[in-house]
């Protein structure tokens, strides 16, 4: 577990089997739980890591390290990490997207998007009614440049389909998609950093 001293309290990162947990305390002796953040796909962790660090551009990230023994799930031993936001409570990774056919309660959509610090882009179809029960098909995913600062997005929805277009065709994803009719919503979000939003352009297209 590691400390760190910020905004006139203590903060302590430990590791909790797949996931590291955040507790903060005032004394060192009365500790507190805050939040937590959940690994996948590189086994145990241990050892947390918790700092700033200055990017190329003199911008301020934070840092979330852990050493991952993955022996267990046929993965090598390593160390890894994560940029992104702390608030004080918990780390936010850096991600970045839309959310689309989403319902109006918000639980309903479709996630098309940019995970920075994993350098990958994806379709989440893990939040709408779908077949595969066991989740393991729910999120397609391709290779992305972590250092880009910007990324073109071409994305077309039908009624059970969706065709993504990433840098004029560089990456594509097609995908089937289970939405109920009425989830017609679209969220941008932007998770563990700022990011602008340009040039957003919305067609719909009738069958006439």
């Amino acid at each position: 577990m590691n400390e760190i001293h910020q905004a006139h309290k203590w903060v302590m990162a430990m590791a909790e089997g797949k996931k590291i947990g955040f507790y903060e305390s005032r004394n060192l002796k009365d500790w507190h739980y805050t939040g937590s953040f959940i690994t996948e796909n590189i086994g145990i962790v241990e050892c947390p890591d918790l700092f700033m660090m200055r990017a190329n551009d003199g911008t301020l990230k934070w840092v979330l390290g852990a050493s991952a023994n993955g022996k267990s799930i046929g993965k090598p031993n390593t160390y890894a990490y994560w940029t992104g936001n702390f608030d004080g409570k918990e780390f936010i990774p850096e991600n970045v997207g839309l959310r689309l056919r989403e319902s109006t309660n918000k639980t309903r959509h479709v996630d098309v998007g940019v995970f920075v610090e994993g350098q990958y882009s994806y379709v989440n179809r893990a939040f709408t009614e779908q077949p595969d029960n066991s989740n393991r098909n729910v999120e397609s995913r391709a290779p992305f440049e972590g250092e880009k600062k910007k990324v073109h997005l071409k994305i077309l929805i039908d009624k059970t389909s969706i065709e993504v277009f990433i840098d004029d065709g560089e990456i594509v994803f097609s995908n089937e998609i289970f939405p109920e009719t009425n989830d017609k919503a679209i969220t941008l979000f932007s998770e563990g950093g700022t990011s602008i939003f340009e040039n957003v352009v919305i067609k719909h297209f009738n069958k006439d």
